[in-house]
């Protein structure tokens, strides 16, 4: 648990902002609490996609602690393609307890939908690289995914 020793100090449970879950229908997590960060898939109203990831807290420059709650709730996306207006569509496909984790399952899914070669179906330019040690996923994180659901979208890949 990353975020064992955080009181619910930053925010109230159930809030999941514009955001779908797609890995569960339960409505009583706190995600902050458990997990560091969240891959997302954001639909525009053109039929593009864009896939990216989101910590849940800031945190001060080589301080393992976070500062503060991060404004995953109403984040739009980090692309300039984006408009942050023409979003129909936001979902959490899957939460991850490390930055490593995190990273390694953006640009797994990044690799697996083949967005690069794709200009009129994704709006992903790059794919970043990853500086980070990736750890097997842990059991929380394997049932906090979307791998063990059916993608309302029909078009993601299984591993």
């Amino acid at each position: 648990m990353l975020h064992k020793t955080m009181p619910h100090r930053f925010s109230e449970p159930n809030n999941f902002g514009h955001w779908e879950l797609l890995f569960t229908k339960k409505r009583d997590l706190y995600l902050p609490d458990e997990f560091f960060g969240f891959v997302y898939v954001i639909r525009e109203l053109s039929g593009e996609f864009y896939i990216g990831k989101k910590q849940f807290h800031r945190y001060h420059k080589g301080k393992t602690r976070p500062h503060s709650e991060s404004s995953w709730r109403s984040y739009k996306g980090s692309s300039k393609l984006l408009n942050p207006q023409k979003g129909d569509f936001r979902a959490i496909l899957s939460c991850h307890q490390s930055r490593g984790g995190l990273a390694y399952a953006e640009s797994k899914l990044q690799f697996l939908t083949d967005c690069m070669m794709r200009p009129g179906e994704f709006l992903n330019r790059y794919i970043a690289e990853i500086k980070f040690k990736v750890a097997p996923l842990t059991p929380l994180e394997i049932k906090h995914s979307t791998r063990r659901t059916k993608h309302p979208l029909g078009f993601w890949p299984t591993p």
